[in-house]
Order: C-alpha cells, then sequence, then structure tokens
C-alpha cells in the first residue's frame, strides 16, 4: 500500500522566493526573501517582522499566501 502526504512550501522550494519562475516586482522578492531566510536560520523574531512587513507592502503579492502560511507555522 502506497501512501501520499499533502505537501506543504515547507516540503518543497515553494518558500523559496528563486524557485518562482514568474516575474515579481524586484522589491517585492527581496522583502519575501529576507523573511524566508530568517525562518531557514531559525531567527522566528525577526521572520515574524519581515512576514508583517511583507504583508502589509504587499497584501495582493506574489507570495502573499506563502507569508500567512509561514507565520501559521512559526506561531
Amino acid at each position: 500500500v502506497q501512501t501520499s502526504k499533502a505537501s506543504s512550501p515547507a516540503d518543497s522550494n515553494e518558500g523559496n522566493a528563486s524557485a518562482f519562475p514568474l516575474k515579481t516586482d524586484a522589491k517585492e522578492q527581496s522583502v519575501y526573501q529576507e523573511s524566508y531566510s530568517s525562518i531557514k536560520k531559525g531567527d522566528y523574531p525577526k521572520a515574524i517582522i519581515s512576514l508583517k512587513k511583507y504583508i502589509k507592502l504587499y497584501p495582493k503579492g506574489h507570495y502573499a499566501a506563502n507569508a500567512h502560511f509561514w507565520l501559521g507555522e512559526i506561531y
């Protein structure tokens, strides 16, 4: 019997801004990448601040769903 597990950005490269082939604003990508780098380093207080900044600046941005996902994961 083969089982499959649901994937999330944590299981793939979706959290990595450079993995997206779509064109995005360089500043938007930079703000998100800063957040994701903090997550990878385990600096969750900094990641929270950065993710909230991203959501405030780009509420409908390319990485908005990921930003909300990572905030939930951190909390």
